[in-house]
């Protein structure tokens, strides 16, 4: 073989590997870029999902200022100074709102927010604002009246609001563990 040829021939080769090399490169810098792309507007739209349970939550925290309001109000109408928390049996209703408001968060809030994670943050957030209407009916019937009749159908809701989501959530982990 004439050593030009050849000389030109490995010179080819060279530049065609070099030329693949950096194309290589370039495909990887780009698929870099491009998963991280992909990545940000994964984490912008699961952010965006998370607006509804932090909505939610918010909603749920508004109802408990309320509620805890009321019993402050309630200590100046029925005459209960603090940090008494008896003497008046329509103080003691106002009261019994807020504490049993403050029981069913500690459950509630972390239902929320597992069924939002390892679930549907949008059906989490539907079920959570079940809660929260069945949480104003529940303080709206017991204020009026001591019979359990007024107050059940708010508690009912509410407590089957938080047993779905504590199912969903459930469910939602267990498929991960599994």
């Amino acid at each position: 073989m004439d050593p030009t040829i050849a000389e030109s021939t490995t010179d080819a080769a060279a530049s065609a590997v070099t030329s693949a090399a950096t194309n290589t490169v370039a495909t990887a810098a780009d698929l870099a870029a491009a998963t991280a792309l992909n990545a940000n507007a994964a984490l912008d739209k699961w952010l965006d999902q998370l607006a509804y349970p932090s909505l939610i939550t918010l909603l749920a925290l508004a109802v408990y200022l309320l509620v805890t309001l009321n019993v402050g109000r309630a200590r100046g109408r029925f005459n209960v100074p603090a940090p008494q928390t008896t003497g008046n049996a329509d103080f003691e209703r106002f009261f019994r709102v807020q504490q049993n408001t403050l029981e069913q968060l500690v459950f509630f809030l972390p239902a929320l927010w597992l069924a939002s994670f390892y679930g549907s943050a949008k059906l989490a957030a539907l079920l959570g604002m079940l809660w929260v209407g069945g949480r104003l009916v529940y303080a709206n019937g017991y204020y009026r009246s001591p019979t359990v009749q007024k107050r059940i159908p708010g508690f009912l809701v509410a407590v089957v609001a938080s047993a779905l989501l504590w199912l969903m959530a459930m469910i939602g982990v267990a498929r991960v563990l599994l």
